[in-house]
């Protein structure tokens, strides 16, 4: 990664006229930061069904003192920190749906030369909210290679539960291997029901299943679904997460 990470040391020896030490305490130089980002994109990526997905949005927090000193040149270091992890993303064949953003923020709760990093797949508006905490772990992305809406978290009898992430596309369910979430359970259908987005409100639609589909424990034939709902397909349990509001 010498270089973006080169790219990313003289772009910011200019702005802050060649003396990094100047602005930023011990522990805070930016390409630290860089780094530290970089790991953190690294560590929070998902395995998508078509390609490996990174974090989009990440949260550098320092303390106030420093953050009050860089906000002449903050939105410039922002830039500079986003087109990094961009080639550090495109060099370690991780995709980025929609490009990544960096945003630098004080926290009065860090001490002097602290700082704390963050990474999501939230879209949160600068100013509008903290961002919410990144699912981390899922081995797969049914059904779209774009945003992360929300989870499904499959819960099958003797096995390890598994994490699928689901996007504004609509999610198949059943025992037949071309569905997007497959279950290995007799008592499921061969395609058994969907979960599909409409108007921003997640629903979950069963396809005439033999032996229906479970929501809370009543059965339903179409219903929205909320954060916490638990589903169930044969002797399956689907435990439905929203990640964006």
């Amino acid at each position: 990664m010498s270089g973006p990470l080169d790219r990313l040391e003289r772009a910011l020896e200019g702005l802050v006229e060649g003396t990094a030490e100047r602005w930023f305490p011990s522990g805070v130089h930016p390409v630290q930061l860089a780094h530290g980002l970089e790991a953190l994109m690294q560590e929070r990526a998902i395995d998508g069904a078509r390609e490996r997905l990174a974090p989009n949005r990440f949260v550098v927090r320092l303390d106030a003192r420093t953050a009050d000193r860089l906000e002449p040149v903050r939105e410039a270091i922002e830039r500079d920190l986003e087109e990094y992890l961009e080639d550090a993303a495109a060099t370690r064949r991780l995709a980025l749906h929609p490009p990544v953003r960096v945003w630098l923020e004080p926290d009065a709760a860090l001490p002097g030369g602290r700082v704390s990093l963050d990474a999501t797949f939230e879209e949160e508006p600068r100013g509008h909210g903290p961002l919410t905490e990144p699912t981390v772990g899922m081995p797969e992305l049914a059904g779209t290679s774009g945003d992360v809406l929300a989870v499904l978290e499959v819960v099958e009898d003797g096995a390890t539960p598994r994490r699928i992430a689901i996007g504004a596309e609509d999610t198949s369910i059943g025992r037949a291997e071309e569905n997007d979430v497959t279950l290995a359970d007799r008592a499921v259908s061969r395609r058994h029901a969907t979960v599909q987005l409409e108007d921003g409100q997640f629903v979950v639609v069963d396809l005439d299943s033999a032996n229906g589909t479970q929501l809370n424990g009543r059965l339903v034939r179409r219903a929205a679904l909320d954060d916490g709902d638990r589903l169930h397909f044969g002797t399956t349990e689907v435990i439905f997460r929203q990640l964006h509001a």
